[in-house]
């Protein structure tokens, strides 16, 4: 990987990106492993445990190295899954220098235009039940409801106190965000996500999706006008997923 976005083929510098995955099945591999759904009704409770490393020099100078933890659960139609991501940001030094970075990941700069190195982190849950005949009797077909918890912190200063969580409003460094839409330092978020999802086909290759979500940005924006409170910001959509 070039680690300069989608569609580069040529490599420019030895900033590359660098990736590894580990994923454990300790009980077996689950029928219908594919799926985000335990369609098959697995008989016998199946597990998949995974960990995975990162380190890329991104287009905007920064040095982003960390790590996923994550698993899920199927049994008799429920699904379960859960994960969490932390990356570390800022200047390139020690391994990242080693893995060809020095020249490139000079780190970005706060408004004040001194470096910041930030902590970006998450985590999400989410359980799905295919409903069994008794509750939906219709043959050939398949009804399931979902729920799922995500909570994200894109941007919070790194604190040697606090290493691994950041900083908060009161830290060295921190900026509040502009506005909501800011991809370089967005708000801290939460949301709520309940769905049903329908397959007529019994199949996960054709399935028709009805959510809800509910969506608080839980971080105060800094405007011209004084701060915006956290908004209430919520989603409803129908969406229709069909493979080949």
């Amino acid at each position: 990987f070039m680690g300069r976005g989608p569609n580069v083929t040529r490599n420019d510098d030895d900033a590359l990106l660098y990736s590894a995955r580990l994923e454990m099945f300790p009980f077996g591999v689950p029928k219908g492993v594919e799926a985000e759904s335990d369609l098959a009704w697995n008989p016998y409770p199946k597990a998949a445990i995974g960990a995975a490393v990162y380190s890329n020099c991104d287009d905007r100078a920064n040095w982003n190295r960390g790590f996923t933890l994550d698993g899920d659960f199927r049994w008799r139609g429920l699904y379960s899954s859960a994960a969490v991501v932390w990356f570390k940001n800022g200047k390139s030094s020690g391994l990242g220098n080693a893995l060809g970075y020095k020249d490139f990941c000079v780190g970005s700069k706060t408004a004040s235009g001194d470096p910041l190195t930030f902590v970006s982190r998450g985590v999400q849950w989410q359980v799905q039940y295919v409903l069994p005949p008794a509750l939906f009797p219709v043959e050939g077909q398949a009804l399931e409801a979902l729920f799922r918890f995500d909570w994200v912190d894109p941007v919070s200063p790194y604190a040697s106190g606090n290493p691994f969580f950041g900083g908060g409003a009161g830290s060295s460094g921190y900026t509040a965000p502009s506005n909501y839409t800011d991809a370089d330092n967005a708000p801290t978020q939460w949301r709520l996500t309940f769905g049903l999802n329908w397959f007529p086909t019994h199949t996960q290759t054709l399935r028709l999706s009805f959510n809800y979500q509910l969506r608080r940005e839980a971080e105060n924006v800094r405007t011209s006008e004084g701060f915006i409170v956290g908004v209430k910001n919520d989603i409803a959509w129908i969406q229709l997923t069909a493979g080949i």
